[in-house]
């Protein structure tokens, strides 16, 4: 699992592993957060290490303790190689967190329109656009909260819904007008 862990493409990580392996090594093992070695893997950006524990069994639907799975770890990462790599293996794109927030929601969050449009295009109408995690928040929240008016017209072009609260009570439409986002305001109205 450690070597997975600083796995960074590093060749000499990759053979400890594949030694560990052919030696018994459990590929499913977890820490006490719920962590196996494909988890970490997916942190830190190694898709050939996630496609060797794949190969020797490595579950690629993992869920951590707090909900985390490949797909929201390589979101959170803005690594758009993996999120391909995952999803043509299968995965559970709307999968929530412990905060109830999805893969998608990471991207808005990150500002990757490359990986939302990604997301949304390839796996539309599969992925849902309007889950709400539990700070009453949806994608296009996230893509509010950032400006990005790019994001916000992909998402509202796929039916994303608008008005919702957040946290402390605003609206996407409010959080365009703090941001002075007049293309996000035309957008939403």
């Amino acid at each position: 699992m450690y070597a997975c862990q600083k796995g960074n493409n590093n060749s000499n990580n990759k053979e400890i592993i594949k030694y560990l392996i052919d030696h018994g090594a459990k590929v499913n093992v977890c820490n006490n957060s719920g962590y196996t070695p494909i988890l970490y893997a997916s942190l830190y950006h190694n898709v050939d290490l996630i496609a060797y524990l794949m190969e020797n069994g490595g579950d690629i639907n993992t869920i951590s303790k707090n909900g985390t799975t490949l797909l929201i770890n390589a979101c959170k990462q803005n690594n758009i190689e993996i999120v391909k790599f995952i999803i043509q293996h299968s995965t559970n794109i709307n999968a929530v967190d412990e905060k109830g927030r999805t893969a998608l929601m990471y991207a808005c969050e990150n500002n990757n329109y490359d990986i939302v449009h990604y997301l949304i295009q390839y796996h539309y109408p599969d992925i849902d656009i309007n889950i709400i995690s539990k700070y009453n928040c949806t994608a296009l929240s996230y893509a509010c909260d950032n400006s990005n008016d790019q994001i916000v017209q992909l998402l509202l072009n796929h039916h994303s819904i608008v008005n919702i609260k957040g946290k402390f009570g605003e609206t996407e439409l409010i959080k365009a007008c703090k941001s002075n986002n007049f293309k996000i305001v035309k957008y939403l109205i």
